[in-house]
C-alpha cells in the first residue's frame, strides 16, 4: 500500500527512492487528491498532467500533478514546486492569473506533488462543465474559433489590459512567467488569465524555457521577456497572423475600427515587441497597461469629460472618514507585521527540503519553522493549457 498525500505542511518525506530503482506507474494511473473526485486527464506534456475533478463541495477543479519518475533530475523536478510555493499566496491577491487553491504531495514509492487550481470556463458552453465532453476555453481556442482572422480591436484591448496587469503585479513580486502564449491564457467566468505557472521563477533565474517567437533576442526570464511575449500574442489577435510575421500587417482590419485608435494600438505593440531594446520602447508591464487602458477609455488624442461630484457636506465630511480609515489600515499592518513570518525564502527552502527527504540544520534563532499551508468562446490543437 502507497503512502496517501500528504499536507505540505505537515509532510514528512522519508529519502526519495532512486530513478533507476524506483517502480514506473501504469499507464493511465490516477493521482491520489484529499477530498477531491478525480475524473479524467485534461491535458498531459513534458512537466507534468492536469486532471479534471470535482471537490467535496461539487465544484469542478483542475489539478496538476508532476511525478518524480518523469525527471532524471531532482533539481528539475523541484524546480517548479520551488515557483509554485512562491506564486501561490501572490496569485490569490492578482484577479489575471490563476488562482491556487491547495498545494500538496505524496511520499512512497510513486512519490508526486500535486497542486489544485480554479478550473477554465468550457470553449462550447462556458461556466456550464460537462466533465466528459469539457475543453478548456483558451486564448488559442477564442482565435481558432474566429478563424484566425483579426479579432475586434475591443476584445483585444480588454484582454491585452487584463493581462498587463496580471504581469504588473506579478513583477512587483520579483517572478517572472516565461512562457506566456495563447494556449497559455485561459478564460475563467470570462475573465482571461494567465495559466501554465509551472515556469513561474524568481527574476535572477534565467534557464532557457519558453515558445519560439515568443522569446526576445535577449533572452527569457525577465519582465521585458514577458512583456514582449504578450505583446507578440496581442498582435497575432489583432492580425491574425502568426507572431513569426512580425511586424507584417493585415489586409483588412474588422469592420467598423477606429482606424486612429488602431493605428496608436499597433504603436504600442511595436514599442513593446521591439526586437532591440530602444528609448522608445516598451519594457514594463504597468506601461503596457497604462497605454492599452488610455486607448479603451479615451479617444486618441482626446480625453472624455466626466462629470464632477457636486461639492456637499457629505463629500468634505468623507475626507475625514478617509483619513481615520487610513489610520487604521496602518495599525493593523502595522500589527500584522509582527506576526506573519517574514522570510518566505526560507519557507521555501523548508518544504522543498520536506519533498526532497533533507533536513535542513536550525538557524541561528532556533530550529526553522516547517512552512505552514495557506487555506486558500472552441476546439484547439494543443489543450495541455496548464502543462507544457
Amino acid at each position: 500500500m502507497t503512502a496517501a498525500p500528504t499536507e505540505l505542511s505537515k509532510a514528512k518525506s522519508p529519502r526519495m527512492i532512486p530513478v533507476s530503482k524506483r517502480a514506473r506507474r501504469p499507464e493511465g494511473t490516477q493521482p491520489e487528491v484529499p477530498d477531491h473526485e478525480i475524473l479524467r486527464a485534461i491535458g498531459t506534456g513534458s512537466y507534468g498532467e492536469v486532471w479534471l475533478a470535482r471537490s467535496a463541495t461539487g465544484a469542478y477543479r483542475a489539478v496538476k500533478v508532476v511525478w518524480r519518475e518523469d525527471f532524471e533530475d531532482e533539481r528539475t523536478f523541484t524546480r517548479e514546486f520551488e515557483g509554485i510555493l512562491s506564486y501561490e499566496p501572490i496569485a490569490r491577491g492578482i484577479p489575471g492569473l490563476v488562482h491556487i487553491l491547495h498545494v500538496g504531495q505524496k511520499t512512497g514509492e510513486l512519490p508526486y506533488y500535486y497542486y489544485v487550481m480554479e478550473l477554465a470556463d468550457d470553449a462550447y458552453t462556458g461556466i456550464h462543465i460537462e466533465p466528459d465532453d469539457y475543453v478548456p476555453r483558451t486564448l488559442q481556442s477564442d482565435m481558432q474559433l474566429y478563424g484566425m482572422h483579426p479579432m475586434p480591436l475591443d476584445y483585444v484591448l480588454e484582454v491585452g489590459s487584463q493581462l498587463a496587469h496580471a504581469l504588473a503585479g506579478l513583477h512587483a513580486e520579483d517572478l517572472t512567467h516565461r512562457d506566456i502564449k495563447p494556449a497559455n491564457v485561459v478564460f475563467v467566468n470570462s475573465r482571461a488569465k494567465l495559466a501554465d505557472v509551472g515556469f513561474v521563477a524568481r527574476g535572477n533565474k534565467r534557464s532557457y524555457v519558453g515558445t519560439e517567437g515568443y522569446i526576445p533576442p535577449d533572452g527569457p526570464g525577465t519582465p521585458r521577456a514577458d512583456v514582449y511575449a504578450l505583446a507578440k500574442v496581442l498582435y497575432e489577435m489583432s492580425t491574425g497572423k502568426d507572431r513569426l510575421d512580425f511586424p507584417e500587417l493585415p489586409t483588412e482590419i474588422p469592420e467598423g475600427t477606429n482606424h486612429r485608435i488602431w493605428q496608436d494600438f499597433n504603436n504600442i505593440i511595436c514599442a513593446a515587441a521591439e526586437p532591440h531594446v530602444g528609448k522608445d520602447s516598451i519594457t514594463s508591464a504597468l506601461v503596457l497597461a497604462d497605454k492599452l487602458d488610455d486607448l479603451r477609455h479615451f479617444a486618441p488624442g482626446v480625453r472624455k469629460k466626466r462629470r464632477k461630484p457636486a461639492k456637499t457636506a457629505k463629500n468634505h465630511n468623507t475626507k475625514h472618514y478617509w483619513l481615520i480609515g487610513v489610520l487604521l489600515v496602518g495599525f493593523i499592518l502595522a500589527a500584522a507585521a509582527h506576526f506573519v513570518p517574514q522570510n518566505m525564502r526560507e519557507r521555501v527552502q523548508l518544504a522543498v527540503a520536506a519533498l526532497c527527504g533533507q533536513t535542513l540544520p536550525p538557524t541561528a534563532e532556533g530550529a526553522a519553522e516547517a512552512p505552514t499551508e495557506e487555506a486558500l468562446p472552441t476546439p484547439q490543437e494543443d489543450i495541455s493549457v496548464l502543462v507544457q
